[in-house]
Formats: C-alpha cells, sequence, structure tokens
C-alpha cells in the first residue's frame, strides 16, 4: 500500500470515528435507551464508576437493560481518536466529561469502542456495529503511588 493510500484510509477512519461519535453521544443524551441500536447480540458492554460495581453486558437486550436506567444530563467530548482494527473495523478511544444525572458534578470519562464491519449496503458505503464497548469514569482525586520496599 502507498503512502497516499495509507493517509486516505487514516482519513477515511478518523472521519468514521467521529461520525459515529457525534451521532453516538448526542442519542445517548437525548435518548440513551435508544443507543441499545449501536449493538448487536454479539455486542460486549462495561461500565465502571469510582464508586460502582462493574456493570458487564452481553447482547442487545443486555445492554439496553443498563441503558434504560441511565440518563446524562450533559456530555462534553474532548477527544476522539482512532485507528484501523483488524477485519476493516475500527478502534475509537473518547476522552471527555459526562455529568450523569444521580451525579452532582460532571466526571471525566474515557470511552473505548471497536466497531466491527457489517455487510455495506446496495449503496456500497460501509457500515458498522459497536462490537465492545468500555465505558470508565475517572476520580479527578491523585492516588499516591506507593514506592515498593
Amino acid at each position: 500500500m502507498t503512502s497516499d493510500k495509507v493517509a486516505d484510509r487514516e482519513v477515511d477512519i478518523s472521519l468514521v470515528a467521529n461520525r459515529f461519535a457525534c451521532v453516538y453521544y448526542e442519542e445517548l443524551h437525548k435518548d440513551p435507551k435508544r443507543t441499545h441500536q449501536f449493538y448487536t447480540s454479539d455486542s460486549r458492554f462495561t461500565r465502571r464508576t469510582e464508586n460502582e460495581d462493574l456493570k458487564i453486558a452481553k447482547g442487545q437486550k443486555e445492554i439496553y437493560k443498563i441503558l434504560e436506567t441511565t440518563s446524562y444530563d450533559k456530555i462534553h467530548v474532548d477527544h476522539v481518536d482512532s485507528q484501523e482494527a483488524p477485519n476493516n473495523g475500527v478502534l475509537i478511544i473518547v476522552t471527555g466529561q459526562m455529568k450523569r444525572r444521580e451525579c452532582p458534578y460532571m466526571e471525566d470519562f474515557v470511552q473505548t469502542f471497536f466497531l466491527g464491519s457489517q455487510e455495506r449496503l446496495n449503496d456500497g458505503k460501509p457500515r458498522f456495529y459497536v462490537c465492545n464497548d468500555m465505558l470508565q469514569f475517572i476520580s479527578r482525586e491523585k492516588h499516591s503511588v506507593k514506592k515498593p520496599s
């Protein structure tokens, strides 16, 4: 593959990632229950906050059960980074802040998505689904690291 082809592919991947993030977080803010439509029966989903247990779901139905109890008052995305992944997939990492309804302040987050490739429609445009989704809320507190003795 020539460097021009590589550059074109990276632009395409970046465009896919940014469009996905824009649509996903807009939908997550407006109606979190509807975001289950980005997933399939093969999807994996995890959520972790500083004060909560890890929530894990497999498949669209289990993911819906978690999403239907989630509500976000505000979402701000700082960065969307992406890489081409095997089998025409897209690896995406997003950083930003979210205000969950049950939390009194904005929380920093990092979220990683692996978009799996689906069959193209008649228009030839690539299609993707969320194969893996991992969201971690990050504490603003600084934790001291103990030096080994």
